[in-house]
């Protein structure tokens, strides 16, 4: 619409690209009304926004393949402020795989994290690196030992540590069971040396792969007992279950349509949560130290319906046993 009452054709006019030039028609618009037409339209367009620098991106773009060798590819997504990285497989982006199950979707942090662990274990093994280097003088071994070091110290204090993984990365791979990182060091910073030389080195972080929903969750073997950070989500449920649950008893609230109105979420909703408030105590504690089972997610929690009441059996279904 605005090209269309931008168009000086109405008031006699030519236009030929940036130019207008007097016209062999007769105009059909009062030059008064067309200059008061062509402000209003200033007036009210919409301001270009102003481009500012995008975040930074990933060190993987590129450089991550699967088991094929077929690259996958950096996404996003927004909720509100917060912004979510995923790799997908080219097939999944097509539909081809959707409907069978198959093909990657990494949550980018994760598998970030996967080739800071293989950069970590490179720099920090000192044999390994002697032995590549066999045939530098002694003296260059040396600083080459000595610039690894260096590099590793500064993995712990970097804040951004995906910005240093772009200065090392040349290919991640990945397979079922394990992910293959090959890593480009520039090690030979020799005081001789014109420019710094690089080398290549390759290493196998073993991994395990755990599906939460859509997408797959790499879990680092030797980190697989460490505790990781709690799911916002999960707790929020939890959260909301327990005060819903106690507002209820208590006759604070009148019904659950109620609480649906306060909180402006569905019945449906409401009545999902609640059965949350009667999760077992060792359930719960898992939750709050981020200790639950890889698959156990919110969306989990509140679709396992019906819900057993007996904690054996809430156990059973959501595979808490023993946690």
């Amino acid at each position: 619409m605005y090209a269309l009452l931008a168009n000086p054709i109405y008031r006699g006019e030519i236009r030929h690209r940036r130019l207008r030039h007097l016209g062999q028609h007769q105009a059909i618009v009062d030059p008064t009304v067309w200059d008061q037409v062509q402000a209003r339209l200033r007036e009210r367009a919409a301001q270009r926004r102003r481009l500012t620098p995008s975040p930074a991106a990933s060190a993987l773009t590129g450089k991550l393949f699967d088991e094929q060798g077929e690259p996958l590819y950096a996404c996003g997504t927004h909720k509100g402020a917060r912004r979510y990285r995923y790799f997908v497989s080219r097939k999944l982006i097509d539909g081809a795989e959707r409907a069978k199950g198959g093909g990657w979707r990494l949550p980018a942090h994760q598998i970030e994290r996967v080739a800071v662990a293989a950069l970590r274990a490179v720099l920090r093994d000192r044999p390994a690196l002697a032995a590549a280097l066999q045939e530098l003088s002694l003296p260059d071994l040396q600083a080459a030992l000595e610039a690894a070091g260096r590099i590793s110290a500064q993995l712990d204090t970097v804040a951004e540590l995906g910005a240093v993984l772009g200065t090392f990365l040349e290919r991640v791979q990945l397979a079922s069971d394990r992910v293959r990182v090959t890593l480009s060091l520039p090690l030979l910073a020799a005081p001789t040396a014109i420019e710094p030389a690089r080398l290549l080195m390759t290493y196998t972080v073993p991994v395990q792969m755990k599906r939460r929903g859509a997408e797959l969750k790499l879990v680092i073997q030797s980190e697989a007992q460490a505790p990781s950070a709690p799911d916002p989500a999960m707790l929020k449920a939890l959260v909301r279950a327990r005060r819903w649950f106690r507002e209820l008893a208590a006759g604070e609230v009148a019904s659950i349509t109620a609480i649906a109105c306060r909180e402006q979420v569905s019945d449906g909703y409401v009545k999902r949560l609640l059965p949350l408030a009667f999760l077992a105590p060792d359930i719960v504690k898992s939750i709050c130290r981020g200790t639950q089972p890889l698959g156990l997610t919110a969306e989990l929690l509140t679709r396992a319906t019906p819900l057993p009441l007996d904690w054996h059996s809430q156990r059973e279904m959501l595979d808490c046993r023993g946690r």
